[in-house]
């Protein structure tokens, strides 16, 4: 027996390659990554155990990982046991699906996604389970910028307290040590939002560029680069966030080895 795990394995995306379940929970046999594809020869699996997940996977907002995600649904033989943990839901704002559920995801076994939708069963990014959610990490600065790589922010704030998730942090540890480090962690990265959030800090996302920011379990505060001084007051902690989500996760984890193993 032995499980492919799908998802953005590689790239600079420091959420992406931080979020597959199989990098947390012990899954049987042998582990296969598959990369979603950034060519159309993909090799995609299509029997077996196949856990596709996390990351941004579901909607328009990356027209590639969508061909992708129908190339699986569509390859995939009677006895493959399809798993979704923990994908996302992903559109740009000016082009949003009209499916938001799309019905690939029917010929899935058992799906879990990181949005709050009806219908749908909630579970958190498998991130959730890095250990260094666990240390203790006390703010050092009133607030930090968190930046995604392509869509940079910039606030005018000291060097010491922005980071860019594609030049300047290296590591999800790494990553979630700088985030530690601010009180409200102002961001307009996913996980900057989502880790920030498990951390028990105040969040605020600067001008979401993507749907992703606006289903969270836990909304965050959202802010312009002009008012987001006066939008931090707005802002809450979700002390309860990280047990939560992996209560959460460790329930899915349960479900998913009944179906592996049925």
């Amino acid at each position: 027996m032995s499980v492919a795990s799908v998802y953005r394995c590689k790239g600079n995306n420091i959420g992406d390659f931080a979020s597959s379940p199989a990098l947390y929970f012990r899954l049987p046999g042998e582990i296969t990554k598959y990369e979603l594809p950034f060519q159309e020869d993909w090799p995609c699996p299509t029997s077996g155990n196949v856990i596709v997940g996390g990351g941004g996977l579901i909607g328009a907002g990356v027209e590639k990982i969508r061909r992708a995600m129908t190339l699986l649904a569509d390859r995939a033989k009677p006895d493959t046991r399809l798993i979704c943990w923990g994908a996302g839901l992903h559109d740009n704002l000016n082009h949003v699906l009209d499916e938001p559920i799309p019905s690939f995801l029917r010929k899935y076994k058992l799906v879990g996604i990181r949005d709050v939708v009806d219908c749908v069963r909630w579970v958190p990014c498998a991130s959730c389970m890095l250990a260094i959610f666990k240390r203790e990490m006390k703010p050092t600065e009133e607030f930090v910028v968190y930046s995604h790589g392509v869509h940079k922010l910039d606030l005018g704030v000291p060097a010491k307290q922005a980071n860019n998730t594609a030049s300047q942090v290296g590591t999800p540890r790494r990553a979630i040590e700088f985030i530690a480090s601010g009180a409200v962690v102002l961001t307009n990265t996913y996980h900057g939002a989502y880790w920030a959030t498990l951390l028990g800090r105040k969040v605020v996302v600067i001008n979401p560029w993507s749907t992703k920011f606006f289903r969270m379990k836990h909304p965050p505060v959202f802010a312009t680069v002009e008012d987001w001084k006066h939008r931090v007051k707005a802002a809450v902690n979700y002390d309860e966030a990280l047990d939560e989500c992996r209560e959460a996760s460790t329930r899915f984890y349960a479900d998913v080895m009944n179906v592996i193993s049925g």
